[in-house]
């Protein structure tokens, strides 16, 4: 199926006091404001995710004592870098970086370290 241009775009900021720690950015392919049911799981969301970010021994998986491991934000962080770097949209940036681990038999955690510390942009083989 193909996807829907963004409508509306919705940016709350993640802040702990004073600190801020980034903004979490919600989208939609229906145009106008969101409701307050949408507007209260996006702020629960972005609660949650402050939670994350500030607990340094990693907030629990629910029915379980191991800790929730944040491990996909380096691959967002990568499908960021090459949209900037390589000029592709977020997608087509996924869908490198995952093509690029499967045909390299490659983990694609491993892929998105190399892009983010600047070890590769997918051109060539990593080292």
């Amino acid at each position: 199926p193909r996807h829907k241009a963004p409508r509306t775009v919705k940016a709350v900021p993640l802040n702990l006091g004073a600190v801020h720690l980034g903004t979490l950015t919600g989208y939609r392919s229906t145009p106008g404001p969101l409701t307050r049911s949408q507007m209260a799981h996006l702020l629960a969301l972005a609660e949650g995710a402050t939670a994350i970010l500030t607990t340094p021994q990693g907030i629990r998986d629910m029915g379980s004592d191991e800790p929730l491991a944040l491990h996909r934000a380096i691959v967002h962080q990568a499908a960021g870098a090459l949209t900037v770097r390589l000029g592709l949209s977020v997608d087509q940036a996924l869908i490198r970086l995952r093509a690029y681990a499967f045909t390299h038999n490659r983990p694609l955690q491993d892929v998105a370290h190399a892009v983010v510390h600047h070890h590769a942009d997918l051109d060539a083989p990593l080292p």
